[in-house]
């Protein structure tokens, strides 16, 4: 002890320097065990105690000890003037008054201040000592500057107002206990923040609590209006506490922000209401992101002593899925795969979120979303629905959403009644659509492509170019092509692939019009759809069955045979597993005749630009035949789409590489190696797009040699022009090697073939040996020419040995059905044996014939040095005129028809030989069957007629037997000079 002193007047004054008890044994603790007493016997010594404290300290005028130093090394000091106690400590300090009366004891409390807290507290407390009851009334200050005090330093402790400048923060309580039972009421002033009731909060060791409390609520003030608690002092005082608190507070302009990652739910003014360990929280004009969510409520259930448990009402009348809200449903595990763009929404979602052990939130969710109409986005996709209901259903053991749509339209290729339902446990879906109009319509489902500038018809008032343009951009359309998938109420229809060019007649009135009226726009000439059979039967749902498990996704049609599958590595598979399931309701599909069968695209999730294709296809009936004579009814092709470019390259070919299929931009390669073609059943296809292809002859009017010549003229403008912007141009290219054609009776034999289309312009090249042949389509009409080809292609070509040896040329013209023409040949053997020997045996039955059996003539046929004859063709008549054989000894001439039909033929040949006169005269007896002409020939009418496999011979000298054969070419092939002037052409 230093610094002691001590005086004695009315009363003793004791002043104290310094007291050390940093090594006293007086608060030392009693080794031996501790006898427990009760909470009242705690209580009677305390007030004991502090009345024989009193009772000293009445004897004191005054009474200071400066510094006391305890066991703890820390330092305190006490000062009484008689009137008031002040106590200072490093962590708090007090100013207090203390009246004792015999019935009580009341404490004033000037100034109590924690520095920790940074909490000041002033107010009376008063102690009934024969009631053994406390009554207090005090109020709380939150003064933050208390902890910028230095606590380290007792000599600079003292008492600080609260700084003018800062708004108090205050909290009043009153309340009485017997010590056994604690009964508070309290209200506040308007707080800026809570922040200093942290440390508090933290002593219930609640994280989510905490987190609420001071980091998902923010506000711009807070008031608490009412608090009342009642609750039991003993060990269970923390399972009542939460339990017997009932408090009111109002929060202004605030913000709930349920997740960090999402946006805050907005409120004017927020009313706290707790009762039974519930906290209310009711909001006044709330809103999220901008959309108005009155009557949502948040209610936390705050079980001081197990997990929290949070409430959230969410309400709206007029509300978007747009990304923020879907954001928020997101946190409370309702996955939401849509978007909304417009339209009223309204929500009504209960979310109830329980803690476990461990902390974990796990959602309760029940509620609908509900919209008459409004347009939702999927996979990118627009789609107006009507009538929308979602019902959300959401717990530990049951996660289902349903969603129902009375009418859903998606752009103009579907129309449904919708129905799904989505299990969020098993992590599958089942869709229902019951169909009021579904079409697949490739021009729908794809955008169409950029262009380059120079395609813009804007840049150019030149009508000529800006026609070119319009045809260029019309071959880029695919707004012909069938659609994929059709379904209605009718009967499934294949619609039929308009040109991709302007039409002849089009394109000549658009030249012809160019001067005269640049505005005149010529008609489209309108193509018949192609109905496939009579229609069948169409289905009016379709379901869809999905699976989202393991970060997979799987969807499939069982209906079509359709399965679409995304791993979890984001590698993709689509699949036709059985064509034949979609063929029914495919144009597409029927339009090519590919009816049974699958097809696979896969694409890699290391290479996006590349889909592999892998086709199986079956009964398929082109006429398209293997060596054997098979028809190719089954293909298995594999290949590569490459979709980096705007324009996709494909690559496709069988095992063998015998059939082959390349896109390059805009042209189309076809390879085949070793096939047959079979050339009436391409005629007759039923196949629409074969159809299409080779029967248009009934779709058009027939072009004038003037209209013929304009259309030439656009579409050589239309190339040149292509190849000054450097524009890639619509190309179809086949190439064919080993390939026999098979037409009627006939066999054509080619070791190599191409056809180019482009423009409605087919070029057509095939050669065998030496033999070069080639055919122009253009303008509905094709011009043949076949050049140095061998009696051994001709035998060939008619299955049967008509010549031996020597070259064959031929040039005709294609149209209409027919096919003129003319034939030459040079230093051949006519081998047809049934009409040689028919005709040798009539001449040996008419002595004055004898002069023609010559070597050139005889039984192993007929030498010709060089001959031609002109010939019309269709599937019921060759027609024969002008036929003019030179042979080594008898010359032949003459025309006749040929009828398929029956089988027969009807010829007028004259035969020819030259004689000296003395050996005419000494060789005829009858003289009148010949006749000698200007040319010192002698000649005579053959007549051939009957069947073809015997025919009959005989000689005739009458003018109407004579012209007869010509008579019938003339009925049948009307007109017959046609083919002069394109021949010249030629």
């Amino acid at each position: 002890m230093e610094g002691f002193y001590l005086k004695l007047e009315n009363k003793f004054i004791l002043e104290v320097d310094r007291i050390d008890l940093s090594e006293t044994s007086l608060f030392a603790q009693d080794s031996q065990t501790s006898i427990e007493r009760s909470s009242e016997d705690v209580l009677d010594s305390v007030v004991s105690a502090a009345q024989s404290i009193l009772f000293v300290l009445s004897y004191f005028e005054k009474l200071n000890l400066y510094s006391v130093i305890f066991p703890d090394k820390t330092e305190r000091r006490l000062l009484y003037d008689g009137m008031s106690y002040a106590l200072y400590a490093p962590d708090f300090e007090a100013l207090l008054s203390i009246q004792n009366l015999h019935s009580k004891i009341i404490l004033g409390v000037q100034t109590l201040r924690f520095f920790d807290l940074s909490l000041e507290c002033d107010g009376y407390l008063e102690y009934y000592v024969s009631k053994k009851n406390l009554d207090f009334a005090l109020t709380l200050t939150h003064n933050p500057i208390l902890k910028t005090l230095r606590k380290d330093d007792i000599q600079n402790f003292h008492i600080q107002q609260n700084p003018e400048s800062q708004t108090p923060t205050k909290l009043n309580i009153h309340g009485t206990t017997n010590f056994k039972h604690l009964n508070v009421v309290a209200s506040s002033s308007v707080w800026r923040n809570i922040q200093f009731l942290e440390s508090y909060i933290k002593l219930l060791h609640n994280k989510e609590l905490e987190s609420w409390l001071f980091e998902k609520i923010k506000f711009r003030s807070f008031e608490l209006t009412s608090f009342d608690m009642q609750i039991p002092l003993n060990k269970d005082i923390f399972f009542h506490l939460n339990r017997s608190i009932k408090a009111n507070a109002i929060l202004k302009d605030v913000k709930v922000s349920l997740d960090s990652n999402i946006a805050p739910i907005n409120a004017r003014e927020v009313a706290l209401n707790m009762r039974d360990d519930v906290l209310d929280i009711a909001f006044t004009k709330p809103s999220y992101v901008g959309y108005d969510l009155t009557n949502s409520k948040v209610r936390l259930k705050l079980p001081f002593s197990k997990p929290l448990e949070v409430f959230v009402s969410l309400h709206s009348k007029e509300i978007n899925l747009d990304k923020a809200l879907l954001d928020l449903l997101e946190v409370y595990e309702i996955p939401v795969p849509v978007m909304t763009q417009d339209g009223a929404l309204k929500v009504g979602v209960e979310i109830h979120l329980k803690a476990d052990k461990f902390g974990d939130l796990h959602p309760n969710v029940q509620g609908e979303i509900s919209s008459k109409e409004s347009t939702i986005v999927f996979l990118g996709q627009k789609i107006k629905v009507y009538d929308l209901l979602t019902s959300i259903a959401i717990s530990s053991k049951h996660q289902t959403i349903n969603i129902e749509a009375k009418n859903l339209e998606y752009q103009d290729l579907l129309s449904a009644h919708t129905k799904m339902d989505i299990d969020l446990l098993k992590q599958n879906f089942l869709l229902k659509l019951d169909v009021k109009t579904l079409d697949l319509a490739p021009s729908k489902i794809f955008k169409s492509q950029t262009l380059p500038p120079e395609l813009d018809v804007e840049t150019t008032d030149d009508p000529m170019v800006r026609r070119i343009i319009q045809a260029i951009v019309e071959q880029d359309s695919i707004e012909n092509i069938p659609s994929i998938l059709t379904l209605n109420t009718v009967s499934a229809k294949t619609n039929s692939m308009q040109a991709t060019t302007h039409s002849p007649q089009e394109s000549i009135a658009i030249s012809q019009q160019l001067e005269e009226s640049p505005q005149i726009q010529p008609e489209a000439i309108e193509v018949e759809d192609i109905t496939q059979g009579d229609g069948v039967d169409l289905l009016d749902t379709i379901e869809v069955v999905g699976n989202f498990a393991d970060e997979s996704l799987e969807i499939s049609i069982p209906q079509f045979s359709l399965v679409f599958e995304q791993d979890s590595e984001q590698n993709i598979e689509v699949g036709m597993k059985n064509i034949h399931a979609i063929y029914p309701y495919s144009p597409l599909l029927q339009y090519y005749g590919i009816s049974e069968g699958s097809l696979v695209l896969t694409q890699d999730s290391l290479n996006e630009h590349e889909i592999f294709i892998s086709a199986n296809l079956n009964n398929l009936t082109y006429p398209i035949y293997r060596k054997d004579k098979t028809r190719l009814s089954s293909l298995a092709m594999e290949g590569i789409i490459d979709i980096s470019k705007p324009k996709p390259k494909i690559e496709l070919s069988t095992q063998d590489k015998k059939f082959s299929l390349r896109k390059h931009e805009n042209t189309m390669f076809f390879v085949l190696d070793s096939y047959d073609v079979n050339l009436d059943e391409l005629l007759s296809s039923t196949i629409p797009a074969l159809h299409e292809s080779f029967n248009q002859e009934s779709q058009y009017k027939e072009l004038s040699p003037q209209e013929i010549a304009q259309h030439n003229k656009f579409i050589a403008q239309k190339r040149k022009y292509e190849q000054e912007i450097n524009y890639p141009p619509h190309i179809l290219y086949l190439e064919a090697n080993n390939m026999q054609v098979y037409f009627g009776h006939y066999t054509i034999p080619t070791d190599s073939a191409t056809i180019t289309l482009r423009d409605e312009i087919v070029n057509m090249n095939a050669s065998y040996g030496n033999g070069i042949a080639n055919v122009d389509v253009a303008n509905h009409q094709a011009k043949v020419a076949i050049d140095n080809f061998s009696a051994d292609f001709i035998n060939k070509v008619m299955q049967k040995r008509l010549f031996e040896d020597g070259l064959f040329e031929l040039s005709g013209i294609f149209k209409g059905g027919v096919l003129q023409g003319k034939i030459h040949m040079q230093n051949t053997i006519f081998k047809e044996f049934v009409l040689i020997q028919n005709i040798l045996a009539l001449i040996d039955a008419i002595p004055s014939l004898v002069v023609f059996r010559k070597p050139g003539l005889n039984d192993d046929g007929y030498e010709i040095k060089n001959g031609s004859f002109m010939f019309w063709l269709n599937d019921e008549y060759l027609g024969l005129d002008e036929i003019d054989f030179v042979g080594t000894a008898i010359d032949i001439s003459g025309n006749g028809l040929v009828d398929f039909k029956s089988d027969t033929l009807n010829l007028l040949l004259q035969a020819s030989t030259m004689k000296t006169l003395s050996d005419i005269i000494s060789s005829i007896p009858i003289v009148g069957f010949l006749i000698l002409g200007d040319e010192g020939k002698i000649t005579t009418n053959i007549v051939v007629s009957g069947e073809l496999s015997n025919p009959k011979t005989e000689v005739s000298l009458l003018e109407d037997v004579v012209t007869a054969p010509f008579k019938i070419l003339r009925r049948v092939f009307t007109p017959l000079d046609s083919i002069v002037d394109a021949l010249q052409d030629k």
